[in-house]
């Protein structure tokens, strides 16, 4: 006999499925967009609970037989623990920071973009996390900082002033659990 009350997978509707096999119950983390095909469809029906990551007055319509089962939770990050930590802020310049975010997935932001942002903004310091290293005949200006790939954003967030980046869940969650205003790029 297994001990497990309860079984709640993000995404592995296989998973849902096995736990509910096996006499589980379960619980659907949802996701954004359009959800109805077979296997989203299944996944949700075999849940007792759907349980979405973000706030009630932003959930989009859903099907009558899953509108019982949604349990909106609102926005959460894996900084959430760290929210009430002013440690990470730190020897602040007295100049503008702005942190702008890309991640693995991607983007359209242009090597000579960046350069032309700094440029016209020079009492601003960006901070690019994402993408390391100096393009060939790229011109650095003092106030651009390629950071690279960094796991732990935390102290570069709480730094920031300002944080545009793509507009995804967790790089929402994470702008939001460091209480910073956010320019959103979909990318």
């Amino acid at each position: 006999r297994s001990n497990c009350q309860l079984f709640v997978a993000d995404v592995s509707v296989e998973m849902l499925v096995l736990a509910r096999l096996c006499s589980v119950p379960t619980v659907a983390v949802a996701m954004r967009g359009r959800r109805d095909d077979r296997p989203h469809t299944l996944g949700y029906d075999v849940s007792r609970a759907i349980l979405a990551p973000w706030p009630a007055e932003t959930q989009e319509p859903l099907p009558n037989r899953w509108r019982d089962k949604i349990i909106t939770v609102g926005s959460f990050s894996r900084f959430d623990p760290l929210i009430d930590d002013t440690s990470a802020t730190h020897g602040r310049s007295g100049i503008n920071n702005v942190l702008l975010i890309l991640g693995h997935g991607g983007h359209e932001v242009s090597y000579d973009q960046l350069t032309e942002a700094a440029a016209s903004t020079p009492t601003w310091h960006w901070y690019v996390l994402g993408v390391s290293g100096k393009k060939a005949g790229m011109e650095i200006k003092k106030n651009l900082t390629l950071l690279g790939y960094i796991y732990d954003v935390w102290p570069i967030l709480c730094n920031a002033d300002v944080v545009v980046g793509p507009c995804g869940a967790g790089t929402v969650s994470e702008v939001a659990a460091a209480r910073k205003p956010f320019i959103a790029l979909p990318q």
